[in-house]
């Protein structure tokens, strides 16, 4: 609301991007819940497209364990360390 207020028309674009990255990701966590993976992969890698975060990168995580995808797991979970050492899931899903 304080972007739109503020008529900032790049505020704007990245409060815009950020509601549209945690809708992407919510609508992932939906198609982990129908077992549908690649789907739900596919959705993770969309909303890093328009905000790349730690808690994104570990959803994507998951879904790549559950997609058999141990590899690309450990890969997101990295990157998600990297951007917040301190999260202890990502760790946890890195197997450290």
């Amino acid at each position: 609301m304080k972007a739109r207020e503020s008529g900032d028309v790049e505020a704007i674009g990245r409060a815009s991007g950020r509601v549209i990255a945690l809708g992407l990701v919510e609508m992932a966590k939906l198609r982990v819940d129908q077992k549908a993976y690649l789907e739900a992969a596919r959705l993770c890698r969309e909303s890093l497209e328009y905000e790349d975060s730690p808690e994104t990168r570990i959803e994507l995580a998951i879904v790549s364990l559950y997609a058999k995808k141990p590899g690309d797991a450990v890969e997101e979970a990295t990157a998600a360390t990297e951007k917040d050492p301190n999260n202890a899931l990502a760790w946890s899903v890195r197997g450290e």
